[in-house]
């Protein structure tokens, strides 16, 4: 489904030979960015469920640390630490906060870069890009595409 909407969104439907084509246009825009949202969000939810899958496999509390900072994206390095070592049961500081979110995030770029993946029959490197762009994440996951990750690992 996904390819197939991908295929109809780079040929374009032609043009009608009569009738309001600048509203046709307008709701084709309307319907691209809605797909676009709506894929966007899909990505987002599964490299969420990912990486809380990861946090339950290795105990690393790479989810709960970036859900607090989006969550809370106010809260100072020492504040995420207090509500962390409440949270886990240990004590924590601003820089293993900062650490850890450090990780958390490219991590979460690879599940999304794997994510697109996955839904690729060509998941070339530049089909990836293209596909990252069209839904508005490329530039949080440019880092792990330069450095050639983004697997399943």
């Amino acid at each position: 489904v996904v390819d197939h909407r991908r295929k109809a969104l780079r040929a374009g439907d032609p043009l009608p030979a009569d009738g309001p084509a600048v509203e046709e246009s307008s709701y084709r825009a309307e319907s691209d960015e809605a797909f676009a949202a709506a894929w966007r969000a899909e990505l987002i939810a599964r490299a969420w469920a990912g990486l809380a899958e990861q946090e339950r496999q290795t105990g690393q509390p790479l989810h709960a640390v970036l859900r607090l900072r989006t969550d809370e994206p106010g809260l100072s390095g020492a504040e995420m630490a207090g509500r962390l070592s409440a949270a886990l049961g240990r004590a924590v500081d601003a820089n293993w906060v900062r650490k850890r979110l450090h990780h958390a995030r490219t991590r979460f770029a690879e599940l999304l870069v794997a994510e697109v993946r996955q839904t690729l029959d060509n998941p070339d490197p530049g089909a990836v890009a293209e596909e990252l762009i069209a839904v508005g994440l490329y530039e949080y996951c440019r880092p792990v595409l330069e450095a050639g990750g983004g697997g399943a690992g």
